[in-house]
């Protein structure tokens, strides 16, 4: 018995650096799902829902159902949906059907947003649903926390056991905040990080150790393992091809030997993976006719009309770099800049340590390791392409489309620093992996939380804001109102304060919006909004509290100015658009609370504006006689053009009148006289166009659109953003008023 424990004591001592990663990740996961609030990861709502039909109904989700709230992840294949079902009915077999409230205004894949970057409006703290998120979160750590230790283990198999660059390569994972926050989030990537990196653990071993009389053995448990993985995502499918072809071509060395048992092995290593996970690809196959299951999960998610071109696939290569390090909530909360270019920088010194071991191979001290490392960095690039092609197909992409690959990249990247010198290489790389796991324990307090907590309540009015006594509907009430300027310019952001009040609690989640009308009755700028940004939705309002209410309002560069604006606030239920009465009654339920002016910018032209179409003329300015119109009359438009360089074509100037169905009312072109290649830099042209508007256009509001194309090819002039300028496309100058044909 002693002599047992001294060699348990001794083999853990032999992998304490391991066992410190492996602690340090379990802290960061938990940390990360404790303090993201529920639903506010990733298609956590709709991985979520996943588990709950398999808890309530036994059955898989099928896309053909009318009703879906899984949506597109229903193509996944279920392995850790499973585990997260099983785990809730042992625990909470009565899994609660609340339904989950979504914030209709949230500003998903927006991180510069200031506002609504929260998915859905909270469940309470305490509630059943707050739990058995919680729940699903534990079972996604324990994935992640699997696929930790596999790879260490992988790493301990190609870079040998002599120092600690093994634990190195698996806290380089453990630290990566991207996976810390995706570990703790309900979600299938940890599963199949953790499948795909064991799989590379047993194919390996499989590699280096199966003779002709042993083979069977690691074949089914290769074999095993490709089945799980094929069980957790498509990605996980091409890791168990990608084992598969690497048996067949390792174990031809005795192949000739013994070709039954070779045959023999590949066929068990097929037949396990084929009993393990196939049955899911039947089923796809007997149910959507798609092996897959992905062209259905694309038509509901949406698609490419044709694949991109490599170089439109380049322009959401800043996204993917930044989401594999660290960006949360629904792809809108964002890392500080700085750090971003940080880490590059330590990639970039991490390639050079790789490229100077590589140069210095004869004096290489682990030569062994290459074939591996070989192997791993093709299952890297298998992983990469994969992602490509993907990018090319539906939009979207993330980093964490790259986790199956990350045993293979943390162990490349430990081995570059592993053989940078011989003292301080792998104690660099310890350096760095310290400052990964550094910004990945305080990203969550100083990042994540203070996106998603609530502004204080309120004890009363400030005696700055203006009074009010307005109810909407049957509890709640407008207390007070302050905007932030009583003037302002166009481009300029308003911020309009409100202070709100509810008499009893309110179960329906009610949408605010802050109209601001100009003096021909045109909406100039509007911000629709959950209370405080997203973070009260009106289902949490305690009775008697005073809710703080503040909404950004930017007012568009080419807004027409001088104008009167007066400020309307009324509210709303998103789903059927009905808005609350507002008593004392005001037209349209919303209220008047204050007015505003707009100014125009300084300069000699009327409405001064910077609207850059292809670095070559600048519309300067423009000016309507009047923003009224009656169907069938002309519209007076002039429009104020500056050469900036030498126009290179002959170009023609466009107006439309454009409704909300986008279709266009009223158009002029005219190409200009003389024509642009002989105009003279900085010399302004100014350009009047009478735009009639169709005689059939209907009453309301429409845009005004304006636009350059190449008079011989017909080719757009794009818009391009500089120092003070709109880059927009389409260029809106502003909403004109249609009337009835019979008013004048």
């Amino acid at each position: 018995m002693l002599s047992s424990r001294r060699q348990l004591l001794a083999r853990l001592q032999a992998h304490w650096p391991g066992i410190l990663v492996v602690a340090l990740y379990l802290a960061l996961g938990l940390t990360y799902s404790l303090t993201t609030p529920p639903f506010e990861a990733p298609d956590e709502v709709e991985h979520f829902e996943y588990i709950r039909t398999l808890v309530h109904t036994g059955a898989l989700p099928d896309l053909r159902a009318a009703d879906r709230p899984w949506q597109q992840e229903g193509a996944q294949p279920p392995l850790a949906y499973l585990s997260a079902a099983v785990a809730l009915r042992l625990i909470d077999p009565h899994l609660p059907d609340d339904a989950i409230a979504l914030n209709p205004h949230a500003r998903i894949g927006l991180p510069n947003a200031e506002a609504n970057k929260n998915r859905v409006a909270p469940p309470a703290p305490n509630s059943r649903l707050t739990r058995s998120v919680r729940l699903a979160r534990l079972v996604s750590v324990g994935w992640a926390t699997l696929g930790v230790i596999g790879v260490y283990v992988l790493a301990r198999l190609v870079l040998g056991a002599a120092d600690s660059t093994p634990a190195l390569a698996s806290a380089l994972v453990a630290a990566l905040p991207q996976f810390a926050f995706i570990g703790g989030a309900v979600s299938n990537d940890p599963a199949t990080m953790a499948t795909t990196t064991w799989l590379l653990v047993v194919t390996w071993l499989g590699v280096r150790r199966a003779q002709p009389t042993t083979a069977w053995r690691w074949a089914t448990l290769a074999g095993l393992c490709a089945g799980l993985a094929a069980l957790s995502k498509l990605s996980g499918l091409l890791a168990a091809a990608f084992a598969g072809v690497t048996l067949v071509i390792a174990w031809r060395a005795w192949a000739r030997a013994d070709r039954l048992r070779y045959g023999g092995a590949l066929a068990l290593y097929a037949g396990v993976a084929a009993i393990v996970g196939g049955w899911w690809y039947a089923r796809n196959l007997a149910l959507y006719g798609d092996i897959t299951a992905l062209q259905p999960m694309l038509d509901a998610v949406g698609r490419y009309a044709t694949p991109l071109a490599l170089a439109e696939v380049a322009a959401q290569a800043q996204g993917v770099w930044r989401s594999f390090w660290g960006v949360f909530g629904w792809f809108n909360v964002e890392l500080p800049t700085w750090i971003y270019d940080v880490l590059a920088i330590l990639v970039g010194l991490t390639i050079a340590a790789g490229a100077r071991r590589l140069w210095r191979a004869r004096a290489d001290a682990n030569p062994a390791a290459r074939p591996a490392l070989a192997w791993l960095a093709l299952w890297g690039a298998c992983v990469g392409v994969a992602l490509l092609q993907w990018m090319r197909t539906t939009p979207g992409a993330q980093g964490r489309l790259l986790f199956p690959a990350l045993a293979a990249l943390a162990i490349l990247a430990a081995w570059c620093w592993q053989g940078a010198h011989a003292r301080w290489g792998v104690r660099v790389g310890w350096g760095l992996a310290a400052l990964l796991g550094a910004l990945s324990a305080l990203t969550p307090f100083l990042v994540i939380r203070p996106v998603y907590q609530r502004p204080p309540l309120a004890t009363a009015v400030p005696l700055a804001a203006t009074p009010l006594s307005v109810v909407y509907g049957d509890a709640i009430r407008l207390l007070g109102y302050q905007a932030s300027a009583s003037q302002l310019a166009p481009g300029a952001t308003l911020t309009v304060t409100l202070w709100w009040q509810a008499d009893a609690p309110i179960a329906t989640n009610y949408s605010v919006f802050v109209h601001l009308v100009g003096e021909d009755g045109l909406l100039v700028a509007q911000d629709d909004s959950f209370p405080a940004g997203g973070a009260w939705a009106t289902s949490l309002w305690p009775p008697g509290a005073i809710v703080v209410d503040a909404h950004r309002i930017p007012i568009p560069p080419t807004t027409y100015a001088p104008d009167t604006l007066t400020v309307h606030v009324g509210m709303y239920e998103h789903a059927t658009r009905a808005r609350l009465p507002a008593s004392p009654p005001a037209a349209e339920e919303s209220v008047a609370v204050g007015t505003l002016t707009i100014a125009p910018r300084p300069g000699d032209l009327p409405n001064p504006t910077c609207i850059n179409f292809g670095d070559q003329i600048t519309l300067v300015g423009y000016e309507l006689k009047s923003r009224t119109v009656s169907a069938g009359k002309r519209l007076s438009l002039d429009l104020y053009w500056r050469a900036d360089d030498p126009p290179d074509s002959r170009y023609t100037s466009f107006a439309q009148v454009v409704g909300a169905d986008g279709r266009v009312w009223g158009q002029l072109d005219t190409p200009f006289l003389p024509d642009t290649r002989q105009w003279e830099p900085g010399a302004v042209v100014q350009d009047h166009k009478g735009v009639r508007v169709r005689a059939e256009a209907a009453p309301g509001f429409y845009e005004l659109r304006i636009g350059l194309y190449d008079t011989d090819t017909h080719e757009l002039l794009p818009t391009a953003p500089g120092p003070g300028c709109v880059a927009a496309d389409p260029v809106v100058l502003t909403r004109v008023r249609v009337l009835p044909r019979e008013e004048q």
